[in-house]
């Protein structure tokens, strides 16, 4: 991680550089942009005068050139709550006397959500606030769920047949379909973080595209009676080229055979060994992203029995970065939505991730080294 931050620390990838660059661009708009919208806009109901003082100099402190200042809290209470002040200090003395531009980009970013956390008073007891960015991860559920309840009915449909529990119990004609299922499984977790980066549409999701694809061939398949004439056959053969491979279309890099092969190579070593393989998954984004990694620990969990990792930020950053508390709101979004549309799938979904992580199958890991641009932060 030092590594890493001292890499980013290059002026080029600084908070400086040409007007038209992201990084300026982050600073002088994106910046302030989310402390006005995602703070102060979407907290207004909670926050409090001190919160507000304290986020309007933040923006002073940026806005016009100001040396930073350093992480604070407001009492010993407080300190003792966030348990990083001490860290963050003392990893922030390079800096001393810089201002915000001056920063290294990953560093000013992380310093940026850490002070928006001390300025809304994350870490105080008894504080009203909260997570100052859950009215933001809670729109991204709700502007995911049409892609959410399609992913929920074919998961829960390639998850309903027994597993196979010994390494001679593997019909070889299922084990096609498997494979299919975890590769689409490995790509909705991948396809995951476009959605949450706005760069396309729902309808141009190519897992529910291809769903829909697939319904559209169904019900041509029933309007059909007798048998099939030459025309009706070249038909199909044309449908079935149609949308195949339009997961991988926008794929610099494309290691799904690889990563494939290791998971059901583990799969045959659990079947024949009865040892539950494990898997960790660094979570990034809330809402559809967060979703779509879960599906697929999911049916990594129903095909391998396996043990799944859950690894989250400590306390919110970035606004939608997952924290525990974050899945927690997605395992009960979906069973409050089921019960509310009518949705038994997104109901038996919901319990199913509960019981989950109930029964410690799975397991939230939360931790301060994903927040930090440092191990000594961590």
């Amino acid at each position: 991680m030092d590594a890493v931050a001292s890499a980013y620390g290059a002026g080029l990838v600084g908070f400086s550089g040409p007007e038209s660059g992201w990084a300026p661009m982050t600073l002088r708009e994106r910046v302030p942009k989310t402390v006005r919208d995602n703070v102060i806009r979407d907290n207004a109901a909670t926050l409090q005068d001190a919160h507000l003082q304290a986020i309007n100099e933040l923006l002073a402190e940026i806005e016009t050139g100001q040396p930073i200042r350093p992480v604070a809290a407001r009492d010993e209470a407080e300190a003792t709550n966030a348990a990083d002040i001490d860290e963050w200090k003392e990893y922030m003395k390079q800096y001393v006397g810089r201002t915000w531009e001056q920063l290294p980009f990953y560093v000013g970013e992380a310093f940026l959500y850490r002070r928006i956390l001390a300025a809304t008073g994350y870490f105080a007891p008894g504080n009203p606030v909260g997570d100052p960015f859950l009215v933001a991860k809670r729109k991204g559920i709700e502007e995911g769920k049409a892609v959410m309840h399609e992913v929920t009915a074919t998961l829960l449909k390639a998850t309903t047949t027994t597993r196979a529990t010994t390494a001679t119990d593997m019909p070889s004609e299922s084990e096609q379909l498997i494979e299919e299922n975890l590769v689409l499984f490995l790509l909705r977790s991948l396809w995951g973080n476009r959605a949450d980066l706005s760069l396309f549409s729902i309808k141009d999701d190519p897992l529910v595209a291809r769903k829909s694809k697939g319904k559209s061939k169904d019900h041509k398949a029933s309007e059909q009676s007798g048998g099939e004439n030459e025309a009706g056959k070249e038909e199909k053969e044309k449908e079935k080229g149609e949308g195949e491979g339009e997961e991988t279309d926008y794929l610099m890099v494309d290691h799904t055979d690889a990563v494939c092969k290791i998971i059901l190579d583990k799969r045959k070593e659990a079947l024949s060994t009865n040892v539950k393989p494990r898997f960790d998954f660094i979570v990034d984004n809330a809402g559809l992203e967060l979703f779509s990694d879960l599906c697929f620990a999911h049916y990594l969990t129903w095909l391998l029995d396996a043990q799944i990792h859950i690894h989250v930020k400590s306390h919110p950053t970035f606004v939608s970065d997952v924290t525990a508390a974050d899945v927690d709101i997605m395992v009960d979004y979906l069973a409050a939505a089921g019960e509310s549309s009518g949705s038994r799938e997104f109901t038996k979904l919901g319990k199913l991730w509960r019981s989950f992580l109930t029964s410690k199958q799975w397991t939230v890991k939360p931790h301060r080294f994903w927040n930090a641009p440092s191990s000594s932060i961590a």
